[in-house]
């Protein structure tokens, strides 16, 4: 048998995805399965034991290239002859690529103007409402009875995301290196990066954070490298922190910009503790066994928490209009993921024993 399983991107929805195929692996033990994923997000699964092959799909600019890069998709996937699609994505796109594969059996949420495309079909659950790992491995259910008949499904519970980047353990080795950062340091991680200002955090907290690190003496004695994470565009952000950072012994750090995802996933696995908003690195973080602290303003742990021991997340229980869209914020100033104070953090920090 073969299976292609679809998710393209993007970071934090195809870590959250890993616990479907892992259950797909398990449901279908001796199948060849592909997995077709954005090439810009492929070092997420690159060795997820639970694929067999990677299809990268290439995001390309002007209609005429998307229209080119779409076309070739669709003649390889039938050369491929699948048996099985599962379509974890969703979106028209993806639907009409698992239509096209011509495979006998196509798995995909109902979604009005493309559920028809698939041959068995899951109810969309209400937004909001159920957690996004599990309704992943919802999403299998919707097989044919032939194929999941005596199959337990795992519950939330029982749910852990994966990944695994050992191809990239030299790139981690050598950021540490060239910024001077030996055996015997504790590694203090800081996103500040996020895809929206619903879920951007002030520099100013970051920095204030770093600082009440440095200067508390629950962390005396301890060789200290705090890292900023982020993209190259978060220069001025990054200057922010560092004007504002007041250092006793530690190290100060920009990876902005620097890290492959799987660097990334490295860095977290040797890392102390992890902060940073419901963003991509965060899952990826969790997913590599670091203390990681979730800043969540306009979603909620519940339903986009990474399903991790290691995970504690924070946010302002007391506002009305979270969750929400993060399409217009009805107050106009953030207010979800700027009520989360910088003490209520710190306290958080202290109260778990990160280093311990």
């Amino acid at each position: 048998m073969k299976v292609l399983m679809i998710r393209l991107r993007s970071i934090g929805d195809i870590i959250q995805c890993t616990p479907a195929f892992d259950t797909v692996r398990r449901l279908f033990k001796d199948a060849e399965i592909d997995l077709m994923v954005d090439e810009r997000f492929g070092d997420l699964v690159r060795e997820n034991s639970a694929v067999d092959s990677l299809i990268p799909y290439r995001k390309t600019g002007g209609f005429f290239n998307k229209l080119r890069e779409d076309s070739r998709i669709i003649k390889l996937l039938k050369k491929q002859s699948y048996d099985v699609v599962l379509d974890f994505h969703g979106i028209p796109k993806t639907a009409w690529m698992a239509y096209f594969s011509g495979a006998r059996v196509r798995v995909g949420y109902d979604y009005p103007w493309r559920g028809f495309l698939y041959t068995h079909r899951m109810a969309v659950p209400k937004k909001f409402s159920v957690h996004s790992a599990l309704n992943q491995v919802n999403l299998l259910k919707a097989l044919p009875a032939e194929l999941i008949s005596g199959f337990k499904f795992p519950d939330l519970k029982e749910l852990n995301t994966f990944m695994k980047a050992d191809f990239a353990a030299g790139e981690c080795a050598g950021f540490l290196k060239n910024n001077g950062v030996e055996n015997g340091y504790s590694l203090f991680l800081y996103h500040i990066s996020p895809s929206n200002m619903f879920k951007k955090w002030p520099a100013e907290n970051y920095a204030g954070l770093i600082s009440m690190i440095e200067n508390h003496s629950s962390f005396a004695g301890i060789k200290k490298a705090h890292i900023v994470l982020g993209t190259q565009g978060d220069t001025g952000e990054v200057k922010k922190i560092f004007d504002s950072v007041k250092l006793l012994s530690g190290k100060l750090i920009s990876a902005c910009g620097s890290l492959s995802l799987g660097g990334l996933f490295n860095l977290a696995k040797k890392a102390a503790l992890y902060v940073g908003p419901d963003s991509g690195p965060l899952h990826i973080a969790s997913a590599a066994g670091c203390s990681a602290i979730g800043l969540f303003g306009p979603t909620t742990t519940e339903i986009f928490g990474p399903v991790s021991k290691s995970f504690t997340g924070i946010y302002d229980s007391t506002l009305s209009c979270r969750p929400c869209e993060q399409k217009k914020c009805v107050s106009n100033d953030f207010r979800c993921i700027n009520k989360i104070k910088l003490d209520d953090v710190f306290n958080v920090i202290l109260n778990n024993n990160f280093l311990n």
